[in-house]
């Protein structure tokens, strides 16, 4: 199944008919709908801006931030920073999207799919730094809750990855092609 928005892929969880999702960001909240592998990343939490903004003109009130649905940092965001206008999008694709047509003012996302996005699309154009006193993002493979054995299967194939192969697979998917 494909999913083209965060919408989208709540709906399929929802819904039971899936087997597993490639990767996602860890959070107690989601762990009630579906069971999460042991992380095979970390990453940091990011704002994403104009080049041009420093950071700390970020946050303030009255500024527009976007942030994915169903983010897992959304209610802690928005009850840390209660004057910012959040405007709830379906991707971080769109966001970034729509921070470069000046839309917005800054995106929140991970510095993964930040730095992927922006080397491949918006280079010199859009520039990404850590939210400060947030843990990271845990990405792992969600699969349906009670499939107990999948779970272990992943989890064991998981921990069999020295890390420094892990960091190599992360390198490759973020670098930009020749």
């Amino acid at each position: 199944m494909i999913a083209n928005s965060n919408e989208e892929m709540a709906s399929i969880i929802r819904s039971g008919n899936w087997d597993i999702l490639s990767s996602a960001t860890y959070s107690p909240e989601r762990e009630e709908q579906a069971a999460f592998t042991h992380p095979f990343l970390a990453t940091p939490f990011v704002i994403v801006t104009r080049v041009a903004v420093k950071q700390t003109e970020t946050m303030k009130p009255g500024m527009k931030v976007a942030i994915p649905a169903y983010h897992t940092l959304s209610e802690k965001l928005k009850t840390k920073y209660p004057g910012v206008q959040w405007v709830e999008v379906e991707n971080t694709g769109a966001a970034l999207s729509m921070l470069d047509r000046r839309e917005i003012d800054a995106v929140v996302s991970t510095q993964l799919a930040s730095r992927y996005i922006i080397d491949h699309y918006y280079p010199n154009r859009l520039s990404y730094f850590r939210i400060p006193d947030e843990r990271t993002a845990q990405i792992a493979f969600v699969i349906p809750r009670g499939s107990q054995e999948l779970q272990s299967i992943l989890n064991k194939a998981i921990d069999d990855i020295p890390p420094k192969e892990l960091m190599n697979l992360a390198g490759k998917w973020v670098k930009t092609p020749k």
